[in-house]
């Protein structure tokens, strides 16, 4: 979690988007708040978010504003001009709904999946199977985004990738990783 100023964060926020993911019902198991640390509630908030993208089910709005607000590092640009019309939102394409896929057991069937990528995620894990710096693949995401004009606000940060590798590296995928390089390698079954 480095680069992340937890005094920053409103925590009485946190906690509310923590129960708005808790009752929508996609997690695996609900957040526990009580007790818990506050980096402790950033770090799971996140890995939830990334798991819920992963699987391609719907992430409230405030949801998703409050994750960029965390973890998103601002980009350096010039002031935003005019904010595009209404009209322009709606002419983007949306993410092809989820599909069911067997369940991941070698790197062969990860080759598989990632072979012909349907959606930023695993365009992403197809462009870690060539491997390279976390920057050149997070720009090089952002042109696939520019051409086909997918709306997606994941992956624009060192950190929100890092992140994505730990959630697939808890599930068995096997990464190289050399400095600021990585690389998809491998899968290793849980016992």
């Amino acid at each position: 979690m480095a680069n992340i100023d937890l005094k920053a964060i409103d925590l009485k926020l946190l906690k509310e988007e923590i129960k708005i993911l808790n009752e929508g019902g996609d997690l695996e198991s609900k957040f526990k708040v009580v007790g818990t640390s506050k980096e402790k509630l950033v770090d799971a908030f996140g890995k939830a978010i990334d798991y819920l993208d992963d699987k391609e089910k719907n992430i409230p709005d405030t949801c998703i504003n409050f994750y960029n607000s965390i973890f998103s590092e601002p980009e350096k640009t010039d002031p935003p001009a005019d904010p595009p019309a209404e009209k322009d939102k709606k002419d983007k394409p949306k993410r092809k709904p989820p599909v069911a896929s067997k369940k991941i057991a070698s790197f062969e069937d990860i080759q598989e999946r990632i072979k012909d990528p349907s959606n930023p995620t695993a365009h992403m894990d197809h462009l870690m199977l060539a491997g390279g710096k976390i920057e050149t693949l997070i720009a090089k995401l952002k042109e696939y985004l520019d051409e086909s004009k997918i709306a997606f606000s994941g992956f624009r940060t060192v950190s929100s990738v890092k992140r994505h590798i730990e959630y697939r590296e808890e599930h068995g995928w096997v990464y190289e990783k050399d400095g600021d390089k990585i690389k998809l390698v491998g899968f290793k079954a849980k016992k």
